[in-house]
């Protein structure tokens, strides 16, 4: 072969390679020394070690051929023979000379680059470590030659250097305006700053969100569709819209019964028998819990009750009761266990509870007693002379006294001549601790109970002058208006096992004592105090326990309204209140906040640490004369009590209430006018009668108030003495005539 005329090559075909796309890529100018007319990567030995020139050289490479026949595999070293032949390959001359040295070049600047690049990529975590050491303690290595390599990179601009320059710069000159701010700090500038930082992170802290939808409030009822002349569309709860069932009972499924088979309404009977079932496994095999009965004695004397104790003193007075052969059990009682015990013991034996209301004078009480027709009394020792009740009250066949532990040393039996041969005196604990050890704790069957007797209510004014409403309910009415109170309240405030419930009114009132029901059923804890009545102090009854839902009459919330304004004068309490308002009126209650915690006057001693108080259930007494509570009212007790509070509208012909108001309504309205009493629970609907049919008309309907439904005796009522009116929220708002 002469001098200077080309190498043979070994090509291999490719059909679909071109040799226009490899010039493009890899042909070097023999004079501008550029690759497809882009100046060629750097091109340096590594600082690790010499590198071999000729063996580089000596690499197969692998070029494109310019007749379009594919890749050709070629030598430029002499050292390798020229007529080794592979197979598949055919032997061709270059034309150009140029090209093998060219390409050649620059094939090996690019396999130098890799060499380098993975010696770079392939450095272990630890041996970068190594090398850091190593630079620090001045030795030169690897390390160095990676930093060369990235100071010789063209991606590493001089910009670059300069932007970390003037970050540097600003720096420096923030931490100067920093050290001349804090040189001139003082207590005012304190002041300023925790201001400035409260009123940015307020809003972020605690969001603005209201707690309900507001559409929620806005429709609170579902209205009939179709009306009758003379009377507006019947209002219902949205839990029990038009064309549906109105709530009739509990839902009770016997034992056994499919889960998915629909139960029973009930009666009081299953109230008791679903607080026996607490501690046991439920159908879904997770444990009922058990609620807790305690009775508050005095200042710090609080009873707890177990159940199966309780279960037994139900039989025993029952059995008492049934074999005296009475029918009517008047109950003239504060607020004690024994109530409750005494209307459940009338269920199991078919008799009759009629609820006196308590703190009445001698006359009332004995003329209250032949009014019902009750012909047993239980009532507490002292509270009655007994020569008078046996004088006064002829058709009484047997007298129990409840007896306090402080005075059951005293002789309680005796029993007057004059009533010697038609009335019998007994004692509450000596007719227990008689039958105590022979006494069952199994409660019988409905089939093994006598039929249910109707339950005897008491509508009593505040004057004792003017004629009480007595109503008769039946245990329907009863259980529809509990089951009724419990789904009224949104699920997340709903009552639950972990709530302990105060009843601070008297067991008389229907409303408190189907609340109390409700706390029964749902395996709440119950706290029952005899400091209870209209207008009782809730510092005094819940002496000595944290309940976290109080049950209190609307004379009870108006005198510690009127305590808690009086108190009311520092500048930081008016300020509480005024964002106390504020929060009220964007839709959320700020219990949970800093500034109200600090801002917001001293709550009322309603409880103890550690309870937290979340919710009071109030009511207004309907054609009782008693006061009532204003939407501002409401606003200012949920400061004071730092809860929230429904307030219902009741009436003596209805169990439980009429309407309730939705617990996330926080509105205020303009005026001493009555609050609005929200939506009618779902065991009643409410329609307006006018003789003006232009009254009717529109979205705010006025008329006088009707009310039917499973919970009202008889089926349907008509409000007397006042006057109603569906505002266009769809709540029911009530006028004096």
């Amino acid at each position: 072969m002469r001098p200077g005329t080309p190498s043979p090559e070994l090509r291999t075909v490719s059909p679909w390679s071109s040799e226009d796309s490899f010039n493009g890529l890899n042909t070097q100018s023999a004079t501008t020394g550029e690759v497809g007319g882009q100046p060629p990567p750097p091109y340096r030995a590594r600082s690790l070690g010499a590198v071999d020139t000729q063996a580089v050289r000596d690499r197969p490479v692998f070029r494109h051929t310019s007749d379009h026949r594919g890749w050709i595999q070629s030598t430029t070293s002499a050292s390798r023979p020229q007529d080794v032949r592979h197979p598949r390959t055919i032997l061709s001359n270059r034309s150009d000379p140029r090209r093998d040295v060219e390409g050649q070049h620059a094939l090996d600047n690019r396999a130098t680059e890799a060499e380098d690049a993975n010696a770079e990529d392939h450095i272990s975590e630890e041996r970068r470590k190594q090398l850091f050491m190593d630079r620090s303690v001045g030795k030169r290595g690897e390390w160095d030659w990676l930093e060369d390599r990235r100071d010789n990179d063209p991606r590493y601009h001089p910009a670059t250097e300069e932007s970390h320059r003037d970050m540097v710069e600003m720096l420096e000159r923030l931490d100067a305006q920093l050290a001349t701010l804090l040189s001139q700090w003082s207590v005012t500038t304190t002041l300023l700053a925790l201001v400035i930082v409260a009123v940015v992170a307020y809003p972020i802290i605690y969001p603005s969100d209201p707690d309900t939808h507001p559409l929620l409030l806005a429709r609170q009822t579902s209205a009939a569709p179709i009306r009758n002349k003379g009377s507006s569309a019947a209002y219902r709860s949205p839990e029990v819209p038009y064309g549906t069932q109105l709530r009739s009972g509990l839902n009770v499924r016997d034992v056994g019964a499919p889960r998915w088979a629909s139960g029973k309404d009930g009666d009081i009977r299953d109230i008791w028998r679903e607080v026996t079932r607490g501690g046991s496994s439920g159908e879904d095999g997770k444990p009922i819990p058990t609620g807790l009965i305690m009775t508050i004695l005095g200042r710090d004397e609080v009873v707890e009750h177990k159940v199966e104790d309780l279960t037994r003193e139900i039989l025993v007075i029952g059995r008492h009761l049934s074999e005296a052969g009475v029918k009517r059990v008047a109950l003239y009682l504060p607020n004690s266990v024994e109530y409750l015990l005494t209307a459940f013991a009338c269920a199991f034996y078919g008799m009759s509870p009629v609820l006196l209301p308590y703190n009445q004078p001698h006359v009332k009480v004995y003329e209250l007693i032949n009014s019902t027709g009750a012909d047993a009394l239980i009532c507490a020792a002292g509270n009655l002379p007994l020569d008078d009740a046996a004088e006064a009250c002829k058709n009484l066949k047997l007298l129990t006294w409840v007896v306090e532990k402080t005075s059951r040393h005293m002789d309680w039996n005796g029993v007057p001549d004059s009533a010697d041969d038609h009335l019998k005196v007994s004692v509450w604990h000596d007719v227990v601790a008689e039958q105590k050890g022979t006494g069952a704790t199994d409660l019988p069957t409905n089939d093994q109970c006598p039929p249910l007797a109707p339950i005897i209510s008491v509508w009593q004014p505040v004057d004792p002058d003017i004629q009480p409403t007595i109503t008769t309910f039946t245990h329907q009415n009863i259980v529809a208006a509990t089951a009724a109170l419990i789904t009224t309240i949104p699920l997340r405030q709903r009552l639950t096992p972990a709530d302990l419930i105060l009843p601070a009114d008297g067991f008389t009132h229907t409303y408190i004592l189907c609340q109390t029901f409700a706390a029964l059923f749902t395996h709440a804890s119950l706290a029952i105090s005899s400091v209870a009545g209209p207008g009782v102090d809730l510092a005094t009854a819940s002496r000595s326990i944290s309940p976290t839902i109080i049950i209190a009459s609307a004379e009870t919330m108006a005198s510690l309204h009127a305590k808690e304004t009086a108190a009311l004068t520092s500048m930081t309490g008016k300020l509480g209140k005024y964002t106390h308002s504020q929060a009220m009126s964007a839709g959320r209650m700020p219990t949970d906040s800093l500034v109200f915690r600090l801002l917001a006057p001293s709550s009322s001693s309603a409880g103890n640490t550690p309870g937290k108080l979340r919710l009071i259930l109030t009511s207004e007494r309907l054609g009782a004369k008693t006061p009532f509570l204003t939407s501002t009212m409401l606003s200012d007790l949920r400061l004071f009590t730092r809860a929230r509070i429904c307030y219902a509208l009741t009436t003596a012909a209805v169990a439980g209430a009429v309407a309730q108001s939705n617990v996330f309504d926080y509105r205020t309205e303009a005026g001493d006018g009555r609050s609005p009493f929200g939506a009618p629970i779902s065991s009643v609907e409410v329609t307006l009668t006018n003789e003006d049919e232009r009254a009717l008309e529109g979205v705010m309907p006025r008329g006088q108030v009707v009310v039917r439904g499973p919970g009202v005796s008889g089926g349907e009522t008509r409000l007397v003495g006042v006057r109603g009116q569906m505002g266009g929220d769809g709540t029911l708002r009530i006028f004096d005539v």
